[in-house]
This record gives C-alpha cells, structure tokens and sequence, in this order.
C-alpha cells in the first residue's frame, strides 16, 4: 500500500490490524514479529538502500505494538527481541542483502524503538543458539555486520557518559 499521507497509512494499517486480529494474538510478543516480518516484506525492493526502510507510519505501528500499553520492562523486551528476530528472519530470506540489518537495527535504536538492553540480550540469545545449531550458523548474520553495530552502540554508550561527567 503505497500512501503519502502517513498518517493516514497508519490509521488504516492500524485499523486492519484491530479488525483482523484478535487482540488475544496481539497480546503475544510473537505478534510483533509477524509485523515486522510484514513491514520488512512490504518494503523490500531490489537494490533497496535500507535508508528509509521503515517509513514513518511502520515506525509508529512498531512502536504501537511494542509499547502499546504499560507493560512490565521484561514484556517490552521480549516484544522488542521479536522485532529483531523478524528482522533476522527475513534477512536470511532475502539472501542477506548488504546493509539491511545494520541499517535496520540502527533505525530502530536511533528511533528508540528497541532499547540497548533488548540489542545485547538479543545478541546473547543469538550467540547462544550459534554455539549449539549448525542449521541456525548457516543463516546468520554477517559477523563483521553484527560487531560493527554493537561496536556503535559502546561507543554511543561511551559518548553518552561523558557528556554527563
């Protein structure tokens, strides 16, 4: 669906949604990954450059649906993880294209969709299914890829407490 308006793009997707599925399924964090699974298949092209990836309509729907109520932080997290386990899921699927996940991750740090502490538990989940299913190593995330965004977020870190000292 192809609309300029964004804001009407996200009343009608948000719509959709609540219309078509139950509000039991949309309690689960796995919800959150159908939908990013979804937006990333909406807005996959070829030789995209990732840059505006996630238009501002799929921005607010992921943060609807993340944060969506006051939830506990652990609730939020496993939503967040979810997100960027579909993120991981269609790259695979689309072969790896160069630049979409650190793009994509950076979006959705920068735009504080998922927090520093939802990245590196996913990274430990990550890590942690590498060390134990060959199946799982065959589809994963470049390493220069994945060190390269975590890298950024120490550094952003370390920017971070030195502007407070």
């Amino acid at each position: 669906m192809k609309l300029t308006d964004s804001k009407l793009l996200y009343a009608i997707l948000n719509c959709w949604i609540n219309v078509n599925i139950s509000a039991e399924i949309i309690k689960f964090p796995l919800f959150v990954r159908a939908l990013t699974i979804a937006i990333v298949i909406v807005g996959s092209k070829p030789n995209h450059s990732y840059e505006d990836f996630f238009d501002h309509a799929h921005v607010k729907l992921l943060t609807y649906y993340i944060q969506s109520e006051p939830l506990p932080e652990l609730e939020i997290q496993a939503r967040e993880i979810q997100c960027l386990s579909g993120i991981h899921i269609m790259s695979a699927v689309l072969g790896h294209p160069e630049g979409m996940v650190l793009r994509l991750f950076h979006t959705l740090y920068q735009d504080s969709i998922i927090s520093k502490e939802s990245f590196e538990l996913w990274k430990k989940e990550y890590e942690f299914k590498l060390r134990f299913n060959e199946d799982f190593e065959r589809k994963t995330i470049s390493s220069v890829v994945f060190n390269s965004f975590f890298l950024s977020l120490s550094v952003n870190d370390s920017d971070s407490d030195e502007t407070f000292d």
